[in-house]
């Protein structure tokens, strides 16, 4: 099972990702709110020895896939999926990702893709997952993706590091609830490319392009203009053009100029982006 999304590639584990591995899960920061204790590398080598041969889709057992950033070669994550043991079309998963690659969007890409497959792919019924009732992070990420939260589990999860019992909600994306996100393109993968000599990055959807223009400044970008042809506008696609150029020049560790009003809206009303600006 290997799956790719515009910036990574999610597939299985191998011995190879231990050093990575081990780097945000001995993390005490990743380890938080979840399931497990921060690991050494003899017990990352164990645990990936286990899990390496699975294969998905068995009633009642986890299933892992490294979330591997392409344009670094680096494992910055892993996601766990588990099909239910009364009804393998029902999905619980879990995620965990590096601190150093938090706020780029690449949870968000990773769920969006999983979700998408397992939907489309292996028509799956419900995926569902929990998350503490304070993992404002998580929280965000699942409504982001439209996740319904479906009630508050109270004292569900043992904090066996803060020896104490905690809330938890509960998030769930049924397939017809998918279906129709995508029908309304609420949320879209978009494949956005820099084109280096227009001084763009753009997107091309039903024959018709979108894009942001900039220019450089040293290492900042000043972006100054976005234009979405009139044949897409009102179906989201405008938002997540700047959302996926503000990820790409995030990745790129560069400073932002917002001077088109558009961007500097959006990177308003989305305080994960304010820290690029100059």
């Amino acid at each position: 099972m290997i799956l790719e999304t515009n910036r990574l590639l999610l597939r299985k584990l191998k011995f190879g990702d231990v050093t990575d591995f081990v780097e945000y899960r001995c993390d005490p920061d990743v380890c938080k709110f979840q399931g497990f204790e921060p690991l050494t590398k003899e017990k990352a080598i164990k645990y990936i020895g286990k899990l390496k041969d699975g294969e998905f889709g068995e009633a009642g057992k986890w299933f892992q896939l490294g979330i591997e950033l392409k344009s670094e070669n680096k494992l910055i994550g892993d996601v766990g999926l588990k099909p239910t043991k009364d009804n393998t079309k029902i999905i619980e998963f879990g995620l965990s990702l590096s601190v150093n690659y938090q706020g780029g969007g690449y949870a968000r890409e990773a769920v969006a893709g999983i979700c998408d497959f397992l939907f489309r792919e292996k028509e799956t019924h419900r995926i569902f997952g929990t998350t503490d009732t304070e993992n404002i992070n998580c929280i965000r990420l699942c409504e982001s993706l439209n996740f319904q939260c479906e009630g508050k589990l109270r004292q569900n999860f043992w904090d066996n590091a803060m020896q104490m019992w905690r809330d938890e909600y509960l998030y769930a994306m049924l397939e017809s609830d998918w279906t129709i996100l995508k029908q309304r393109r609420k949320y879209m993968i978009l494949d956005v490319k820099d084109d280096k000599d227009r001084k763009r990055f753009e997107t091309t959807r039903d024959g018709k392009t979108a894009f942001v223009d900039y220019v450089i400044h040293g290492e900042t970008y000043e972006l100054t203009h976005t234009e979405v042809p009139e044949e897409l506008q009102n179906k989201g696609i405008g938002t997540q053009l700047v959302k996926r150029t503000l990820d790409i020049i995030k990745e790129k560790r560069q400073p932002v100029k917002p001077t088109c009003q558009f961007v500097a809206a959006f990177i308003e009303e989305n305080p994960e982006y304010q820290s690029l600006v100059e």
